[in-house]
């Protein structure tokens, strides 16, 4: 079951029913682009199929006609099912933000925020269905992670059927990511000798280690408490008795917020003498390590 009020942090998530017509229409006719390419038309009568209309073998119960609310104002409309085409995906059927509120990545950021969510709870992907031919849907999934895996003929309309991985993610006691740490090694994220005598190679180039250590030095399979750590966290969170510093009733308490602080003051060095991907694969890994762990803490 998908708890409507942990998809955005922003806006106000509801069902939709036969009262909010007027204002789904309203959106609909604002995009106009959008039905050039597909059968469905924008009135109240599809509307009104469209908020009961489920997969087959779907019931009503996974159907979620969800409404983003600033306010009195909706700023987004998604069609959400949970548990199609497997038990651990999520299909959007239909997705359409305001007109007004377009282009200022506010449906990226609505999107991306649900995605966390479902990620969240277990879900390891969100399929969709792209109308063939309409490029401004093609551009807005592809930005945000979908990608084509096949194409379905529909009624004699072809759609293009996208999906986004959800990658499970292990988070460490400090929020550190290690599933996208280029020294994590536990599986299934083995890597190469020549992966991590690059990474070697990087932790000198960005100030972690003052020489190029060896392979074996380099590689970890996880935070322990035996392990050295300048502020202890994984020692701290096994005394609590707990997984993370998300848990922690005194969160963040000063220590941590010290190694937020010392954390985030490596970035700009990294950003000077790393390519862009060494960054980006730096900046999910460590420096996000605060927004990781109030993540935990909302779908707690």
């Amino acid at each position: 079951m998908i708890d409507l009020t942990k998809l955005s942090s922003h806006y106000i998530v509801r069902e939709l029913g036969k009262a909010d017509v007027d204002k789904v229409l309203e959106i609909c006719q604002g995009n106009p682009q959008f039905y050039e390419y597909t059968e469905a038309e924008p009135t109240r009568e599809q509307i009104l199929a469209d908020m009961k209309l489920t997969p087959p073998g779907i019931s009503q119960s996974a159907k979620y006609y969800l409404g983003f609310f600033d306010g009195s104002e909706l700023a987004a409309v998604m069609d959400l099912v949970d548990g199609y085409p497997e038990p651990d995906f999520a299909y959007i059927g239909f997705f359409m933000m305001n007109p007004r509120l377009q282009g200022r990545q506010i449906g990226s950021g609505i999107v991306d925020e649900a995605a966390a969510y479902l990620q969240a709870i277990g879900k390891k992907a969100i399929r969709l269905a792209i109308d063939q031919g309409n490029p401004q849907s093609s551009h807005f999934w592809e930005k945000n992670g979908f990608e084509v895996i096949f194409e379905a003929d529909v009624n004699g309309w072809t759609k293009l059927v996208a999906q986004r991985h959800l990658p499970e993610r292990i988070i460490a006691a400090c929020g550190n990511d290690c599933s996208v740490c280029p020294r994590y090694t536990a599986h299934p994220y083995e890597k190469t000798e020549e992966e991590l005598h690059h990474t070697a190679e990087l932790w000198m180039k960005i100030g972690y280690r003052d020489h190029v250590v060896t392979n074996q030095e380099i590689s970890c399979t996880g935070c322990r408490p035996e392990n050295w750590c300048r502020y202890r966290v994984a020692g701290c969170c096994v005394d609590r008795g707990i997984q993370t510093c998300a848990e922690c009733s005194e969160f963040p308490c000063q220590n941590m917020a010290e190694c937020f602080t010392v954390t985030q003051s490596f970035a700009p060095k990294c950003r000077e003498v790393c390519t862009d991907e060494e960054y980006e694969q730096l900046r999910k890994a460590f420096f996000e390590k605060e927004k990781n762990l109030n993540n935990i803490r909302k779908y707690m």
